[in-house]
């Protein structure tokens, strides 16, 4: 059978190109494609990366600001931070240490003078009863701690502590340098956390290890430069060096102690019972005596001492109508408490600033996520 000519070899071309594959533009635009889905699946799994970074540092901060918490509770005053040098093998790892002299090769730093100097160091985690872990940040790096010296020496000095400059003593500032904190009775902070972030600079790393140096141009330099200001404001990942910032920190004002207690809590008795403490961020504590009555002290402004006043506390007074009680928690707002009876009854916050209201019974109904039952 007789072929038009030409149409043979036109055939064949084409099957010959569609057998070869991608022309250079048709690759070129697959590639593209597959770049920008490429490049966004790595953007979503680097925001989620962050966003569980910063649930991680969080999580370890309450976790160590709790454990602060309950030592100013035993000993009415705070530790001490630990070397940042010490390898986790060493008997000193961990260990809350003011005796030791501040300097190069050291892992501790002071700033200041008199009754008012700051000492730097990491998270003393053994001797707050925390695991190893809780020294570390998201990055691997070691958790700073930087507190006032005066308020690590005893509950006497804790209590009496009080400054003269008026600028304060451990001073916060925003991202422009601005004060955010003065000294006054309300608003002295006691200290400081930081985790230096995933640019690692000024960080100490598990060997004790100084990972990248601490670069003072930069925001976050300030965190990291062993003086007594330090910086407190959002993430800036920012090309310019000297306006990046990627440090996570949080402190507290001694006033927030027992919601400015002048009375360790550890001295605390009623009619003769020690108490089972439990905390309220700082703010405000919860004790139950061997008898079954509840009594707080305190921050009361939403009704956390259960009394009604609605004012602070500086001594424990009694939780309203509740007696025969086995157990309860408390946080910054509230507590709960169970009863023999099987009946759960809350206060403050939780019970829409009323003195005392039975959980199951409110109208309409509060739901029980306050507090887990098991604290005091």
């Amino acid at each position: 059978m007789a072929h038009e000519p030409g149409l043979g070899m036109i055939s064949m071309k084409k099957n010959f190109r569609h057998l070869a594959g991608y022309t250079l533009v048709e690759l070129a635009v697959v590639l593209g494609v597959m770049g920008l889905i490429t490049g966004s699946i790595l953007s979503v799994a680097t925001t989620r990366k962050e966003s569980q970074n910063f649930t991680n540092i969080n999580t370890h901060y309450d976790a160590i600001e709790d454990a602060i918490q309950r030592y100013v509770i035993k000993y009415g005053y705070l530790p001490c931070p630990a070397s940042n040098k010490l390898a986790e093998n060493t008997a000193s790892f961990g260990r809350s240490d003011c005796a030791t002299a501040a300097g190069a090769g050291t892992g501790f730093a002071e700033s200041g003078a008199g009754t008012d100097i700051v000492r730097i160091g990491v998270v003393p985690t053994r001797t707050l009863g925390l695991p190893d872990s809780y020294m570390y940040d998201p990055w691997n790096d070691r958790i700073d701690f930087a507190v006032i010296k005066s308020l690590t020496t005893s509950s006497a000095a804790f209590n009496a502590y009080t400054t003269a400059l008026t600028t304060g003593v451990i001073k916060i500032v925003d991202y422009n340098g601005n004060q955010v904190t003065n000294a006054s009775a309300d608003t002295v902070v006691s200290y400081i956390l930081i985790s230096h972030g995933k640019d690692t600079k000024g960080a100490y790393n598990r060997l004790g290890t100084l990972v990248t140096a601490c670069n003072a141009a930069a925001k976050d330099g300030e965190n990291c430069n062993n003086d007594v200001i330090f910086r407190d404001t959002s993430i800036a990942n920012s090309t310019t060096a000297a306006n990046y910032y990627d440090d996570y920190v949080r402190w507290k004002e001694k006033a927030r102690w027992l919601g400015g207690t002048t009375t360790p809590a550890a001295s605390f008795t009623v009619a003769g019972d020690g108490f089972l403490v439990a905390g309220g961020a700082g703010d405000h504590c919860v004790g139950k005596t061997s008898d079954g009555t509840v009594w707080c002290w305190g921050y009361g402004a939403a009704g956390q001492t259960g009394n009604g006043s609605g004012t602070d506390q500086h001594s424990p007074v009694q939780v309203s109508g509740l007696s025969g009680i086995v157990e309860g928690d408390a946080n910054d707002i509230g507590g709960c408490a169970l009863k023999k009876d099987g009946t759960i009854w809350c206060w403050g916050g939780w019970a829409n600033n009323a003195p005392v209201i039975d959980l199951l019974s409110a109208t309409p109904m509060i739901p029980l996520i306050c507090c887990y039952i098991n604290s005091f």
